[in-house]
């Protein structure tokens, strides 16, 4: 009963847009969903994707957050793109819950996807900028 009415609230509140903010369990607590991450943006210049002698795809990188205490995940997207020799993900970012240190921290992110040689590019989306590198290579520096 009490996640029906959290849901309702929610909904008279803020509208449909309210329930991703928030995820309401069973006990009437709530969760901050993960969302994307325009507080924790990408440093392009940290991502590497590179595929291993077993064939794994292995992408890792680092968004820089705000306050201490972020954590930060790469995912995959669904759908993906049309063209299957790129892999599409999606960074996600969960804010501090409680009090943060006011400095801003490079959060590091990595992705592991089994079977992964065949992908030729990597893209990263939602970590503002989004952004395109290719296996095998680390993502292009901004000039100076």
């Amino acid at each position: 009963m009490k996640t029906s009415i959290a849901i309702l609230a929610a909904l008279l509140a803020g509208g449909p847009a309210a329930l991703s903010l928030t995820h309401a369990s069973a006990q009437g607590t709530s969760t901050p969903a993960p969302q994307a991450s325009p507080g924790c943006p990408a440093q392009p210049a940290t991502f590497k994707a590179s595929v291993g002698a077993d064939r794994k795809l292995m992408v890792t990188g680092q968004l820089r957050c705000p306050t201490t205490s972020w954590n930060a995940r790469l995912v995959k997207a669904a759908p993906q793109g049309p063209n299957p020799a790129i892999l599409i993900l999606e960074a996600q970012t969960m804010p501090p819950r409680g009090m943060a240190g006011e400095m801003v921290t490079d959060v590091d992110v990595k992705f592991e996807e089994p079977n992964g040689a065949a992908f030729k590019q990597v893209t990263i989306r939602g970590a503002v900028p989004d952004f395109t590198l290719k296996v095998g290579q680390a993502a292009p520096s901004k000039p100076h």
